[in-house]
């Protein structure tokens, strides 16, 4: 269905020359890849607006997207999967902040999930493949926004931030190094050599 719809609108900018014909494959699959993202993550949204969780929501979503964007990760093979896997850890994401679990232990897996991310810096997923410069840029850029974003999570537990924050803001740290070691532990990669 979302492939139908990402092909009509891509149909619709060539009718219109806003893209030449060579584009057009590229540009259906970003359609495509933005029409599930929204799909994605409006559902998790409206989740956090019925929890009445949408502040700590949108802090785990800034975490996790702004690192995910650039390392990579594990990715299903279909849009199905994809989605009902994020609904699924976005209800434990709810579930973990509920009850409540210690910040310090949090912090310790934070700490550790960073410099799993630091030290691997990206995956060359198949669907982006990278060309060597190009992956050297997602592991550059990847480093510095977890640096940031440690730095960003540090100030807050000084601060003494609402919990809820500081919690769903690690746990998107903590998500995107696992979703990037299953990546490699399963070589879902492109070689840098080939």
């Amino acid at each position: 269905m979302f492939e139908t719809v990402s092909k009509k609108l891509t149909d619709l900018l060539v009718q219109r020359k806003l893209i030449n014909e060579q584009e057009y494959d590229e540009y259906k699959y970003a359609l495509l890849c933005n029409i599930e993202s929204f799909i994605s993550f409006g559902s998790i949204v409206i989740i956090s607006v019925f929890f009445r969780l949408l502040i700590p929501t949108l802090c785990f979503l800034l975490s996790f997207l702004t690192i995910r964007k650039r390392c990579g990760g594990y990715h299903f093979n279909s849009f199905i999967k994809c989605y009902i896997s994020t609904i699924a850890i976005y209800i434990v994401v709810i579930y973990i902040g509920y009850y409540k679990f210690s910040l310090i232990y949090f912090n310790f897996v934070t700490v550790a999930a960073s410099l799993i991310i630091v030290f691997f810096g990206a995956v060359n997923h198949p669907n982006m493949n990278y060309s060597p410069d190009e992956y050297l840029a997602a592991k550059e850029s990847t480093r510095i926004v977890i640096i940031l974003l440690d730095i960003i999570i540090i100030c807050l537990n000084y601060i003494k931030a609402p919990y809820s924050i500081i919690l769903y803001m690690e746990i998107g740290v903590i998500l995107c190094s696992v979703l990037l070691l299953l990546s490699k532990i399963i070589k879902q990669e492109v070689r840098e050599n080939g």
